[in-house]
């Protein structure tokens, strides 16, 4: 059976763009899916691999209250986080 092609979410959206920023600052840190996840959930926000895999793709919107601690998470300031519109 062929695998199915990876997809990139869509970088026209702004979850879309927000998901690569997550993603690129994540791997930039070195930090596994697993370990981001643990991180997150240490600070009360309650995610599996699947939806932060969702969120980094930009096919799922990061809630709003998930936003400073995925900041924390990711060492920097909520303004450095999220993209321009």
């Amino acid at each position: 059976m062929a695998a199915r092609p990876q997809s990139k979410g869509n970088p026209n959206t702004y979850s879309g763009r927000l998901g690569t920023v997550v993603r690129t600052r994540r791997e930039a840190l070195a930090i596994s899916v697993e370990a981001f996840k643990d991180a997150l959930e240490a600070l009360d926000v309650t995610v599996t691999d699947h939806t932060v895999y969702h969120w980094e793709k930009g096919l799922r919107p990061i809630p709003l209250n998930a936003v400073p601690a995925i900041a924390k998470v990711l060492k920097l300031a909520i303004r450095d986080l999220l993209p321009a519109k």
